[in-house]
C-alpha cells in the first residue's frame, strides 16, 4: 500500500516503484435519451455530478472526470473505469439517480482492490451487472511491462 492508503502498482520496475494504482471513473457528460431535445440538461451531466458528489462527500481516492461522448449514445448514462496495468470496464443504461452513484463507487472500488482490475458479474453492485457494453484487457505496453516481472503479467493467466 502507498502512504496515501492506494493499492501500488504490482510492477517493480524503478520508473514505477511507488507509484499507487487508482481507479479512474469516467462519466460521460453528453448522454442523453434519443428523444430528448438537445438543449435539455443531459442526464449524464446529472450522473456525473452525482457521483462527484457522493465521492466528495465519502473522501473516496477515485479521480472522476467528466468525458464529453464515449459513444454508447444509443445506452445512456454511461461510465468507465480504467486504471494502469487493469482491465477497463464500459457500462451504460444507467441512471441518473445517487443509487447509480453510490453503485459506480461501489464498483470503482472493487476495480481498484483487483489486482488486475476483472471484476465477477455477481460480484459488482446490481446496476453494473447488466448493461455492460465492454471489458477491455489492459493496455498492451502494460502487459510488455508487467511481463518482465518475476512470475509474468496476470494477463497470461487470466481465465474469462
Amino acid at each position: 500500500m502507498s502512504t496515501l492508503g492506494r493499492p501500488e502498482c504490482e510492477c517493480r520496475s524503478a520508473k514505477h516503484e511507488g507509484i499507487p494504482v487508482t481507479t479512474e471513473v469516467l462519466v460521460c457528460v453528453l448522454c442523453r435519451p434519443a428523444d430528448r431535445l438537445r438543449d435539455l440538461p443531459r442526464p449524464g451531466r446529472d450522473l456525473f455530478e452525482a457521483i462527484e458528489n457522493i465521492a466528495l462527500r465519502d473522501d473516496l481516492p477515485f479521480p472522476i472526470r467528466p468525458v464529453e461522448c464515449m459513444s454508447g449514445c444509443r445506452r445512456d448514462c454511461t461510465v468507465a473505469l480504467q486504471a494502469p496495468g487493469k482491465m477497463s470496464y464500459f457500462f451504460g443504461d444507467l441512471s441518473a439517480d445517487d443509487t447509480s452513484a453510490e453503485q459506480v463507487l461501489a464498483c470503482a472500488a472493487l476495480h481498484q482492490a483487483s489486482v488486475d482490475g476483472f471484476m465477477a458479474r455477481d460480484a459488482r453492485p446490481e446496476r453494473l451487472r447488466e448493461g455492460i457494453l465492454a471489458r477491455l484487457p489492459a493496455a498492451l505496453t502494460d502487459h510488455l511491462r508487467h511481463a518482465q516481472r518475476p512470475g509474468g503479467c496476470l494477463c497470461d493467466r487470466r481465465v474469462l
